[in-house]
């Protein structure tokens, strides 16, 4: 870098002091002597906003804009001046910088008497690096990256330039949001990167019928009482611009109900005796898929039968099986069977039950032609059918059947994948 170069100014271009406007207040005096720029209307932005699937995800904040070259102060709004006298420009005006969805765009104000050449008005950045890892800081430009400008949608004498955050970091147009917050945000909730920039451009004077220059002022080095400032370095042919992230404070995801799996009710070997056979060496319709049924009498149920309930991808494999909670059956001395479902894990709910208590052979495993079907139990933990199924009275070498059957819902509120999982 060449060694540093300072221009020092006095009050913008006026032999005056305060003291030279008597009765005037010294804020007034201020004023007077330097008008402050043109406020542009904000933009309104929340990248937050109505989308839950970013509550508690870092995101640029678009109030922490600071400028690394100047002890890092704030500053969103970046000065330019019009004209090679840096000191007294002819005129001048402000580069104020917002974050409006996925892009990093840059309002030029409006300077009275003005008009942009929007053809030859850039923004030029590149990326320095992560501001807490000065391993990654590049060295600074030329090269550098060139942006062009469109009309101010809010400001017609007015320029904006739309910087996406993709082709700020030269990545697929197509990546996910949270991905390109990620880049934004590297070290969480703290400093986001640093960026280099130049503003240049022509405009035209429309009183004089000329076409002029402009430039971004230098990095400031001294200022007044009034902090502004009096003394830049002019080495520097660029700016650097800063910023901090903050965490999205969007409501949180309500929960998404998704179906977890299909779950049957196993019943444990008694004294070495088998309880629950496998539906698949039945012949009806359906049958041919995992699960149990059981040949309760009738004595059994009225001493009451229980077991797990078992979610499972097949293969009547236990080992395979997910416990999600229990099942117990139980008969009145008149034979009204009843079958309780409590499940066991907080994430999951009951969708629908079923019930089969029928004399054998399986003519059916369709859940939905079981002597009981419940509709939807609206997502409750435990469950029982309201009124009890007679227990059949079979004959010849038929017994009586039991399946217990259930579909089990789950609640996917995750912001990392607010979808349903593939069901069980």
């Amino acid at each position: 870098m060449k060694p540093a170069t300072f221009l020092i100014s006095s009050l913008p271009g006026l032999a005056l002091e305060a003291a030279d406007l008597p009765g005037v207040s010294l804020n007034l005096a201020r004023a007077i002597l330097e008008p402050e720029p043109l406020a542009l209307p904000e933009l309104e932005y929340d990248i937050c906003t109505n989308n839950c699937r970013l509550n508690g995800v870092p995101v640029p904040d678009k109030n922490t804009f600071a400028l690394p070259l100047e002890n890092f102060a704030d500053q969103s709004c970046p000065p330019f001046y019009i004209g090679s006298n840096l000191t007294h420009p002819v005129a001048s005006g402000r580069v104020c910088m917002d974050f409006v969805g996925p892009n990093w765009v840059f309002n030029f104000s409006a300077v009275p008497g003005y008009t942009y050449n929007r053809d030859y008005v850039s923004v030029g950045w590149k990326i320095k690096g992560r501001a807490l890892d000065p391993e990654t800081w590049t060295l600074p430009p030329p090269p550098i990256n060139s942006l062009s400008c469109t009309v101010n949608p809010l400001d017609t004498y007015g320029l904006t330039c739309s910087l996406p955050f993709y082709e700020l970091f030269k990545v697929p147009q197509y990546m996910p949001l949270q991905s390109l917050l990620n880049l934004m945000c590297p070290s969480d909730d703290r400093e986001g990167i640093i960026v280099y920039l130049q503003f240049s451009g022509s405009i035209y004077e429309t009183a004089t019928a000329t076409t002029r220059t402009f430039q971004q002022k230098p990095p400031c080095v001294a200022w007044d009482t009034f902090r502004q400032c009096i003394a830049w370095d002019t080495s520097f042919q660029y700016i650097e611009v800063s910023y901090k992230c903050t965490k999205c404070d969007a409501p949180t995801c309500p929960p998404k109900t998704c179906r977890y799996g299909t779950a049957f009710g196993y019943q444990p070997p008694v004294d070495g005796v088998v309880k629950s056979l496998l539906l698949n060496e039945q012949s009806g319709q359906g049958c041919q898929r995992w699960g149990w049924y059981e040949l309760p009498t009738l004595a059994e149920l009225q001493a009451g039968i229980s077991g797990t309930l078992y979610v499972g991808e097949g293969g009547n494999d236990l080992t395979r099986g997910i416990n999600v909670g229990t099942w117990t059956a139980s008969a009145t001395p008149t034979g009204g069977v009843t079958v309780t479902y409590a499940l066991t894990r907080q994430d999951l709910t009951l969708d629908e039950v079923h019930v089969d208590v029928a004399c054998g052979p399986i003519d059916s495993c369709v859940p939905s032609q079981y002597t009981f079907s419940s509709g939807d139990v609206l997502d409750a933990t435990t469950y029982s059918n309201p009124r009890p199924l007679q227990y059949p009275v079979c004959t010849g070498q038929s017994r009586a059947t039991l399946i217990v059957q259930a579909a089990v819902n789950t609640f996917v509120s995750s912001r990392e994948q607010y979808s349903c999982p593939k069901a069980q």
